[in-house]
Formats: C-alpha cells, sequence, structure tokens
C-alpha cells in the first residue's frame, strides 16, 4: 500500500506517498522514509523538515517527475543548490546547474570588462578581460581564438571573477569580439592611467 504523507517543510504544508519520497533509497528522504519513520512531527501529524518551504516544491516534483521545471524568472539559484546538496537526490544538482546556466535571470546579470594594462613583470601591454561567468570567459576566449588566432589565459581570481588575458589585438577587435557575443558596452571609467570598459548583454 502506497501510504500518503504529510510534510512540513520550513514552515510549508506538502501532501505526497511514502514511494515518491523513497524513490532515490541513497538521498536524504529516500533514507528518512525508507526503512524508518522520522519521530520529528507538527500538531496536525506532518513530518517536520527544517529545510526552505517554498523551494521544496522543486525537490518534490523533481521527485515524481525525475526533471527539474522551473519558471522562467526563477533566480533563487544559490538557495536551491544548497537544498540539493542537502538532499542528495541522484540528478538533481546537476538539473539546478544546467537550469542556472540558461537562466534569463543569470545571464542578465553576467558582465564583461575589459581594459588595455601593462604588465608589472613584463612591461609588455595586454587587454586583461574579466565578467563573474566562467562559460562566457570560455566562449570569449573561442571566440578570440577563431577572430585573432589568439590564446587566452584564464583563471579564477576569486571564485566569482574570471580573468583572460591576450595581447596582440586591437580595441576595435576586442570590442567586435565581444559583440558578437551577444554584449554591448555600458560604461567607460576612468582608473588611474587606464580606461576600463564594461559591457553587458545586449536586451
Amino acid at each position: 500500500m502506497n501510504v500518503v504523507i504529510g510534510l512540513n517543510v520550513g514552515g510549508e504544508v506538502y501532501k505526497t506517498t511514502r514511494d515518491t519520497l523513497t524513490r532515490f533509497p541513497e538521498s536524504v528522504l529516500g533514507s528518512k522514509f525508507c526503512t524508518r519513520v522520522p519521530k520529528e512531527k507538527d500538531i496536525e501529524g506532518n513530518f517536520v523538515l527544517d529545510r526552505d518551504g517554498p523551494l521544496f516544491r522543486y525537490i518534490l516534483n523533481f521527485l515524481r517527475n525525475k526533471k527539474l521545471a522551473l519558471p522562467d524568472d526563477f533566480c533563487e539559484f544559490e538557495q536551491l543548490t544548497l537544498e540539493a546538496n542537502f538532499y542528495q537526490i541522484p540528478g538533481l544538482l546537476e538539473a539546478v546547474r544546467q537550469e542556472e546556466r540558461k537562466s534569463a535571470c543569470v545571464r542578465s546579470k553576467i558582465y564583461i570588462t575589459a581594459a588595455y594594462v601593462t604588465d608589472t613583470n613584463t612591461e609588455k601591454c595586454q587587454w586583461q578581460l574579466k565578467s563573474n561567468h566562467i562559460d562566457t570567459l570560455w566562449k570569449i576566449s573561442l571566440q578570440f581564438q577563431s577572430d585573432a588566432n589568439v590564446v587566452p589565459k584564464i583563471w579564477d581570481e576569486n571564485m566569482d571573477v574570471y580573468h583572460v588575458e591576450m595581447r596582440e589585438m586591437s580595441q576595435k577587435d576586442v570590442f567586435e569580439s565581444i559583440w558578437k557575443l551577444g554584449f554591448t558596452l555600458n560604461t567607460v571609467t576612468s582608473s588611474g592611467e587606464q580606461d576600463v570598459y564594461e559591457f553587458v548583454r545586449r536586451s
């Protein structure tokens, strides 16, 4: 018999079945309800989970459908990633990452900055680009290789800003390569002896 189970997740009440919760026995929910039943209940008899209540709907629907379906304007990817890490449901974390990569909300916040700087070690000038999105930097790298046969160097500065450096490209060539990726010049900021150009996605 497929038992109906009530869950109180962060104050949000959900009704589902034991079969759904135990679809992945190795997950946190699977281990909780497969061989033993949690003791924590609210006054209405719902099992209590001290997790994000509103986001649990996406977790539960993933268990039901084996597919992550998010609204077009969804932006809470950082918190949903934390929830996916907690529940340890196979395939869920990767599904969250895939949705984040194609999210319109995330794409609208991506930026690129470009500055022509002097390397203090070699005293040679080079273009230095930064972005908050590693996939965008890799696309820039491929674009530059295609346009000017230049191989940029990419590294992670502080886990949320990425660098790419290249020489032997004019400002016009750099700007055109960035434009091809769907970005447009937004602002120019003078910083000491250099100008910093910020690009954002074209609407």
